[in-house]
């Protein structure tokens, strides 16, 4: 399951505060600032010395995340917008190439990053298709008859038991 991914191997989705009254089973991945620039005179300026800002400059405080998902702990909404700053820099070195890929690898390992999983969450949050995102479970057997046809004839004219496995499909 992809949520399985964000929440315990990647560990960047983070439940909301308790008190908004949610089941356990909805998990959000912190959001990132845009990159910010200026333009004068028809040259763009970063408002940041670096190309991506610091996670400390961005314009949403970094306690108001703590005490929206991370039930007031700002370590575990650190780890994750380091974490995701760390993969949006590599994905930049690989591409663009102005970020010297030594710069991205160190942030990757600073981060707690491999090249592999830096790699799978970029799939999983940019490339991803319909199968990847979305896990559809199987239907019931003793309700997979119910697509097909009237359970109450099926009943008579085949007795127990189904001659043809039953998938689900779109």
């Amino acid at each position: 399951s992809p949520i399985y991914k964000f929440v315990k191997e990647w560990k960047i989705a983070l439940p909301p505060h308790i008190e908004f009254r949610t089941l356990p089973m909805l998990f959000y991945v912190p959001p990132m600032s845009p990159v910010m620039a200026n333009k004068n005179d028809d040259k763009v300026q970063s408002v940041s010395d670096n190309f991506f800002h610091d996670i400390e400059e961005s314009r949403v405080p970094l306690q108001f995340l703590g005490n929206l998902f991370g039930a007031g702990h700002q370590g575990k909404v650190l780890y994750a917008l380091k974490k995701q700053k760390a993969v949006r820099t590599y994905r930049r070195a690989l591409t663009v190439g102005d970020i010297p890929l030594s710069v991205a690898e160190k942030m990757l390992t600073e981060a707690d990053c491999t090249k592999e999983e830096a790699e799978a969450i970029y799939k999983l949050t940019s490339l991803c298709t319909f199968d990847d995102r979305f896990v559809i479970p199987p239907m019931h057997r003793e309700e997979a008859i119910e697509m097909m046809k009237d359970p109450h004839e099926h009943k008579q004219a085949v007795g127990f038991g189904f001659v043809e496995k039953p998938e689900r499909g779109l």
